[in-house]
């Protein structure tokens, strides 16, 4: 995994993650590439089942219960989302925001008007699975061979 995703998980200035679509990247990067690499190498049918649109139940799994994925998924949250309730705005869970975060990438199909989906900081399109699938290849710009 740290060949494939290297440069830009170790502070490259060569990379720009500003906008809410390169922080989309960024955390397709950092969380959703290490799983799908993850479960090529663990379990072929469900990398198979995952990259189909089929399995939001690995993501959930691995993020919802755990610190890290708390921080990643807390800026998925819309400006009407709280997890805390009583903040007068709509209370979601981990679980859903995930769930809400593996369609957007692997089953949404953007067309016509639907051309993106914007999750709080993050915005993904119908270039998002294929940037999962390439990186996870380790054939993208993001490889580095030399570590």
């Amino acid at each position: 995994m740290r060949t494939a995703i290297y440069e830009p998980t170790h502070e490259s200035r060569k990379w720009d993650f500003t906008f809410s679509d390169g922080k989309a990247r960024q955390l397709v990067l950092l969380y959703i590439v290490p799983v799908v690499i993850g479960l090529r190498i663990a379990n072929i049918e469900e990398y198979q089942a995952f990259m189909m649109g089929k399995s939001p139940e690995t993501l959930i799994n691995i993020f919802a219960n755990s610190d890290i994925g708390h921080w990643a998924v807390e800026d998925l949250l819309n400006n009407d989302e709280s997890f805390i309730e009583g903040e007068n705005k709509k209370l979601v869970t981990k679980e859903d925001k995930l769930r809400e975060l593996y369609t957007a990438i692997f089953v949404d199909e953007y067309t016509g008007n639907s051309y993106c989906k914007t999750m709080g900081k993050y915005q993904f399109d119908n270039k998002s699975k294929q940037f999962v699938k390439r990186v996870a290849s380790m054939l993208s710009q993001y490889t580095d061979l030399t570590v």
